[in-house]
């Protein structure tokens, strides 16, 4: 995908929304999105990937675009939170009611992000940018092929893996990389950071460790590994644990 230092084509409604289909459509099959800019990867180019790292933080369907208004609302309903759609039970009743989309798209951009943030991930280390390559991870980039993510959190120390804050796509606190790794259900990394000493049980300013961000997302094997490192899985922060 050819971009520039501002992520387009991805501010248009249609794009986002195309990729993520496209990703979920390849469920079990390779799947490799490349970010490329008139140059070639922009692993070559470090100002043009930390411009494009600074644009995927605000990519969001929510301010997307299309040239069609009728076609924005009806993307903008089929990739809304599933709470969301049962609120308003049809795409007519989400434009004539719906005021603004804040809060209302959180689940997709999310899972957008981390499609996105693979390709950048990959370009990262191959630059040898560890600030960009933590972002990355904060935003769920696996990196699982040619093992990526092993690759970029051996930049770090194992105590500033630890103590690493990032910020993240699906919470409005920063979160540690424990919690992120729960949420994406990224066993590696969970298992990665077990290595290095993380706290499993760290918990934000709401009281909600990795294992509510495990549960909320039926990340079953993450809770798993949680348990095998001791944090405790009961109730607990004011979220709690179902």
């Amino acid at each position: 995908m050819v971009v520039d230092k501002h992520m387009e084509p991805f501010r248009r409604i249609w794009c986002l929304y195309e990729v993520q289909r496209l990703h979920d459509l390849s469920k079990g099959k390779t799947f490799e999105l490349e970010l490329i800019d008139e140059g070639g990867s922009i692993a070559t180019n470090p100002e043009m990937m930390k411009s494009v790292a600074d644009s995927l933080e605000t990519v969001s369907a929510a301010t997307a675009q299309a040239t069609i208004e009728q076609d924005k609302w009806s993307v903008w309903y089929l990739v809304a939170d599933p709470s969301v759609r049962r609120a308003f039970g049809t795409a007519d009743n989400f434009k004539r009611y719906a005021s603004n989309l804040t809060g209302f798209v959180c689940q997709f951009d999310a899972r957008l992000s981390k499609l996105l943030a693979e390709p950048l991930l990959r370009a990262a280390v191959e630059a040898g940018d560890k600030q960009t390559a933590l972002r990355c991870i904060a935003w769920g980039a696996a990196g699982q092929q040619g093992d990526y993510l092993h690759k970029a959190m051996t930049m770090w120390s194992d105590d500033c893996l630890s103590a690493a804050t990032v910020k993240t796509r699906f919470s409005v606190h920063p979160q540690k990389l424990f919690s992120v790794m729960a949420y994406f259900g990224n066993t590696a990394g969970v298992q990665l950071l077990r290595e290095a000493g993380a706290d499993p049980a760290v918990s934000d300013k709401d009281g909600r460790t990795p294992a509510h961000f495990a549960a909320e997302n039926g990340q079953l094997e993450v809770l798993q590994l949680l348990r095998e490192a001791g944090a405790g899985l009961s109730a607990g922060g004011r979220a709690g644990l179902s």
